[in-house]
């Protein structure tokens, strides 16, 4: 066979020389996977959230045709630090295990991750690989990583080691907290960006779009974590606003005219990033109305009792939500609320020059803040 014609049918050859991974696939369904749950995550009905603007504006997100919700056993398994999981006989990625998520896709190629040449780190034994492409935002690290650590415990499986992504704090205080740090030795992808073993375990686990979200996992971490919970800084409870002043992109421009009318109702003011994991979950256990910006900290909603009311502050999505920017996901609070049965209500910016964004800052008019307060039943405080 020529060289080139090897290229051609195995793709991890591309990627090691040149560290561009042609999107080749093989299905997960050809490595006989192990069903975990299988009844999770159903297509979500047509239901819309309510808003002072006509709730037409909110476009239901078409379910996704794949489910992951399984565990795959591969001898001799390849995976690297963005969870992309390959055959080893093919070098082809594995459709349904390798975590899927766009920005990391562009023209058909993944761009490497890490430097030309990788050097594959070899492994003896069993390693669970729980990397994941958008692990280090704290949502998809807590509702898309997490769960498969939970999905691992409950099927018995016990890895001598475990591929994972620990360098950020509140990746290493969950990982501290849930035992998981003395249970097994773990492989910090950061350092080590690709590896093989004796056998890759690979928990197939994502928060699919469209679809309902799945009870075990909403269980397992409230089970998990709810332990450790701590009283937050400044003790704030009831009323919440969360306030993105201090990241980078998505704030309020004029969060400074909405303060005033957040305090007349009776709002704290609270920035997550200066909050422990430990702080964010006694925080959000004891809330009983949240608003917040678009934002990962909302993952934590995970952790609210029934029947609180969360209302989410979006840019201007009238005019942008038809022709959807693919890689924001915008109702992911939405199906969270739903499944935790919360009272969640969206309020968008009515500026035509402030679309749906990723990057964006954008403006909330305070009459419209009052006008979703009254929509929400929510008083001024006493």
């Amino acid at each position: 066979m020529a060289w080139w014609v090897s290229f051609v049918v195995q793709p991890l050859k591309i990627f090691r020389w040149t560290g561009i991974l042609v999107y080749r696939t093989i299905s997960y369904k050809d490595l006989s996977p192990i069903p975990f749950r299988s009844e999770a995550q159903g297509a979500m009905d047509a239901q819309k959230p309510r808003s002072i603007r006509d709730n037409q504006i909110w476009t239901v997100t078409p379910p996704s045709d794949l489910v992951m919700s399984h565990v795959l056993a591969i001898k001799g398994g390849i995976a690297d630090c963005l969870g992309n999981v390959f055959d080893p006989s093919t070098g082809k990625l594995i459709s349904g295990a390798t975590h899927k998520y766009r920005y990391k896709v562009k023209r058909a190629y993944i761009p490497s991750p890490h430097r030309v040449y990788p050097r594959v780190e070899n492994l003896s034994g069993d390693v669970a690989v729980v990397t994941a492409s958008n692990q280090d935002i704290y949502w998809h690290w807590l509702l898309d990583v997490m769960p498969r650590l939970i999905m691992l415990e409950e099927m018995g499986k016990q890895p001598q080691y475990l591929y994972v992504q620990a360098k950020l704090p509140f990746q290493h205080e969950m990982l501290r907290n849930m035992g998981i740090l003395s249970k097994m030795k773990f492989i910090d992808c950061s350092k080590y960006p690709m590896i093989s073993a004796s056998t890759l375990l690979v928990p197939c686990h994502q928060i699919m779009e469209g679809r309902e979200f799945p009870e075990w996992v909403i269980g397992g971490l409230r089970k998990k974590c709810l332990p450790f919970s701590m009283p937050n800084k400044g003790s704030a409870t009831g009323r919440v606003y969360i306030s993105r002043a201090g990241a980078s992109h998505r704030r309020i421009s004029n969060e400074s005219k909405l303060l005033p009318i957040l305090r007349d109702y009776g709002f704290h003011v609270v920035r997550l990033e200066e909050l422990t994991f430990g702080e964010q979950v006694g925080l959000f256990s004891n809330v009983e109305v949240i608003v917040a910006p678009n934002g990962s900290g909302l993952a934590n909603l995970v952790f609210s009792s029934k029947g609180a009311t969360v209302i989410e502050i979006f840019p201007n999505i009238s005019h942008a939500l038809n022709a959807l920017d693919l890689t924001f996901n915008f109702d992911y609070n939405y199906r969270l609320s739903r499944a935790l049965d919360l009272n969640y209500y969206f309020v968008s910016s009515n500026n035509e020059n402030e679309s749906l964004s990723r990057v964006g800052d954008y403006s909330l008019m305070p009459e419209d803040l009052v006008r979703t307060f009254h929509l929400a039943k929510v008083p001024r405080s006493k």
